[in-house]
């Protein structure tokens, strides 16, 4: 899985320069990601640099030696089949001052001191960890993987004390972060050797020795192919299994590539794991400063966040609700006091006030106090009478503002006919018989829109 890292640029940067003349020694050499390694860094090197191969099969070697000639003809490369696991201080020793022909590191032009760690082994993956009781195949795998990785290391390192600098990889994985049923071996290897490296950078902070343990991802190589082959996890073959399947394994090529680019511009800080799905923002870069500000920010913080984003839900909650109210009306009313059909009469009052009724409820002042007598005991109540009553409602609510000529001239008849009959009414004195025979038929109404937003219309039909 791919992540981005933050890294805080210190006073020595980690990048190096490989275009120059080096002393150059890997393990693991004959074949894999350390044959790739060994050729493409060995490319850069400048006339007069050392090239030193270590690994067990002497015919793998040798077909690293003839390529990395032929790629870069002006140095030297020389090779050594040993077996790791029971090479002693003074076989390692010996090898790296053949390699230097007799001279010391101080005599020679190298500027660049550099060694990986690739040499590693699998281990026995048909055996559960609680199965593993055999205490010499613990000590052979170990002896291998971490002992004499150890031994090499302090072998090298004080060869070139002298040397301007110097840089150690360890060739590590994730297995040394997270468990992989059936790699035992593996995982507790890579575990302890990890952690070997990483408190070396820690005590040689701030010299001119600098410490990468990088993990090179899932690789098409031999080894990946045991596993696939042999592990009693059947997660882990399916795994593998659909790495190829898929092509989304990597190639030698590709791992080696994004190694050379991370050692060439020294996105790390000297110790670090870097995988090969690792993304390195440096802190000096454009958005560097501002997205560590805002991290730190954010850990600081970390507890009272929640607790103002939750507050600031309410706030804009409250803010972002928007009631719009809509009044919509056939005649305009002219100043002065309204007219009161019936100053006495309570319900008349309240038949009369704005009420909160719900969208299509229609309201008849004309019959609003009929009661049950008028209605005719041979008529029944049917929903077509709503569905009647609400579609008139709507066609008089949206006539006046979307209607056409005719509509406007209809209405300014029936208009000044209301206007007669209300003359009429007042001349004939019939209000106490009819109070309310002035006011029209009138709706009002609440229409939620979306959660934040409320509209409220009333129509009056004076």
């Amino acid at each position: 899985m791919r992540s981005v890292k933050i890294f805080r640029m210190g006073s020595l940067s980690t990048a190096v320069d490989l275009e120059q003349v080096a002393y150059f020694l890997i393990t693991g050499a004959s074949r894999g990601i350390g044959a790739t390694m060994a050729i493409e860094t060995a490319r850069k090197f400048k006339p007069g640099s050392v090239v030193v191969l270590l690994a067990r099969s002497a015919s793998g070697l040798e077909s690293t030696r003839s390529t990395i000639q032929s790629v870069n003809p002006h140095i030297t490369v020389i090779t050594s089949s040993v077996d790791l696991a029971s090479a002693s201080k003074e076989l390692l020793n010996e090898i790296l001052d053949k390699s230097l022909a007799g001279r010391t590191a101080s005599e020679s032009p190298f500027r660049l001191a550099f060694i990986i760690h690739n040499v590693g082994t699998i281990g026995n993956v048909t055996q559960k960890a609680i199965d593993l009781d055999e205490r010499t195949s613990w000590e052979e795998y170990f002896g291998t993987n971490v002992f004499n990785v150890a031994v090499l290391n302090s072998c090298f390192l004080r060869k070139f004390e002298s040397v301007a600098r110097k840089l150690v990889v360890n060739i590590t994985s994730k297995a040394c972060l997270a468990p992989f049923p059936s790699m035992t071996y593996y995982c507790a290897g890579k575990a302890a050797r990890e952690m070997y490296f990483r408190v070396l950078a820690d005590e040689e902070a701030g010299t001119n020795l600098t410490v990468l343990n990088y993990s090179p991802g899932p690789v098409d190589t031999e080894m990946t192919v045991e596993i696939q082959g042999q592990s009693h996890s059947a997660g882990i073959r399916e795994y593998f299994q659909g790495l190829r399947d898929t092509t989304t394994i990597l190639t030698t090529e590709q791992t080696t590539a994004k190694f050379l680019h991370v050692i060439q511009t020294g996105t790390y800080k000297s110790g670090d794991h870097v995988d090969y799905y690792d993304e390195y923002l440096p802190m000096d870069a454009t958005f560097g400063n501002p997205f560590l500000f805002l991290t730190d920010l954010a850990w600081k913080i970390r507890v009272a966040l929640p607790a103002l984003i939750l507050v600031g839900s309410m706030v804009f909650d409250f803010r972002w609700e928007i009631e719009i109210n809509i009044t919509t009306e056939r005649i305009p009313l002219q100043d002065g006091e309204p007219r009161r059909d019936d100053a006495g009469d309570n319900n008349g009052a309240g038949r009369r006030a704005a009420g909160a009724l719900a969208i299509g409820h229609y309201v008849d002042h004309e019959h609003a106090d009929d009661g049950d007598d008028d209605v005719d005991d041979d008529e029944e109540y049917t929903d077509d009478d709503d569905y009647e009553d609400e579609h008139d409602l709507y066609d008089d609510l949206f006539s006046s503002t979307f209607g056409d000529d005719d509509d406007v001239d209809d209405d300014d008849d029936n208009d000044e006919d209301e206007q007669e009959e209300n003359a009429d009414g007042a001349d004939g004195g019939d209000d106490e018989d009819e109070p309310n025979a002035g006011a029209g038929p009138g709706v009002n109404g609440t229409l939620r829109i979306s959660r934040y937003t409320i509209v409220n219309i009333h129509n009056v039909h004076r």
